[in-house]
């Protein structure tokens, strides 16, 4: 449309220029004058049904006599409480392995006041980890490290906790820091790239929804500075990080786990 628009020139003020210069915003609503949306959302409600059965969350008072034979893992995303006000937002998510799919057979958010007192998630939590033989525990080191060393006195399962990196580098054990750095980025990306591809199922569509809309939550831009695409959310993501969590277990722990996806 405007033919004698340069692509670079000496003073760094043509397109190209520009492109290495300005926001992607910034960019495209200045120089190209087109309208710029700041964030893409990952995945739609119907990539995420579809891979739904018509089975219910398991009951932990009337669990199947089989499921101790299984390797059952349980991701925990902590989050504070709230003394004064009405809502506490930790989130565990129970999986087991069914042949090359991690079958989500169980989660629960601590909300509501009653879940304000840390004692009284802990102690459900501990309970549910008995109840379902969880093996592996595997949750975030920041916010939930204190209450991370109080859960390994009170269950028989390994507590596996994770700490987010702005790295690219895989799982990785630190020994010196007590935990596993986990690449936010690449990791997150690799669940995704599993949800879409039918490597997880999840139960019914209304036992799920409640949880799905926190995986719908989650878009990515492109970092104006680095040029590196990030993760940030517009309401609760607790549950997709439990799957993360998840999925880093049943990939990185051969000790525990034989097999891999």
């Amino acid at each position: 449309m405007t033919p004698n628009c340069r692509w670079n020139t000496p003073a760094k003020d043509g397109i190209l220029d520009k492109l290495e210069t300005y926001s992607g915003q910034l960019f495209h609503n200045e120089v190209l004058g087109l309208p710029f949306d700041s964030g893409a959302f990952i995945i739609s409600e119907s990539e995420i049904y579809s891979w739904c059965t018509k089975e219910n969350f398991l009951d932990p008072n009337n669990l199947p006599n089989g499921l101790k034979g299984t390797i059952q893992i349980m991701g925990v995303d902590w989050a504070w409480s709230n003394p004064g006000g009405k809502h506490a937002h930790t989130l565990i998510t129970i999986a087991t392995k069914t042949q090359d799919k991690i079958k989500i057979i169980f989660a629960k958010r601590f909300d509501g006041p009653r879940y304000n007192d840390p004692e009284t998630v802990l102690a459900e939590i501990a309970k549910l980890s008995q109840s379902f033989a969880v093996k592996i525990i595997a949750t975030d080191y920041e916010i939930g490290h204190k209450e991370n060393y109080r859960l390994k006195k009170m269950v028989n399962s390994k507590v596996v906790e994770i700490m987010y990196t702005s790295s690219t580098k895989p799982f990785k054990w630190d020994p010196e820091c007590g935990y596993y750095k986990l690449g936010r980025t690449p990791s997150m990306s690799n669940t995704f790239e599993l949800i879409r591809s039918g490597k997880f199922e999840f139960p019914n569509i209304q036992t799920l929804k409640p949880f799905a809309s926190d995986i719908l939550n989650i878009f990515s831009e492109m970092d104006s500075v680095s040029r590196i695409r990030i993760y940030d959310h517009i309401g609760p993501d607790d549950f997709f990080h439990t799957l993360n969590y998840i999925v880093q277990v049943y990939k990185k722990l051969p000790s525990y786990i034989s097999y891999e996806i």
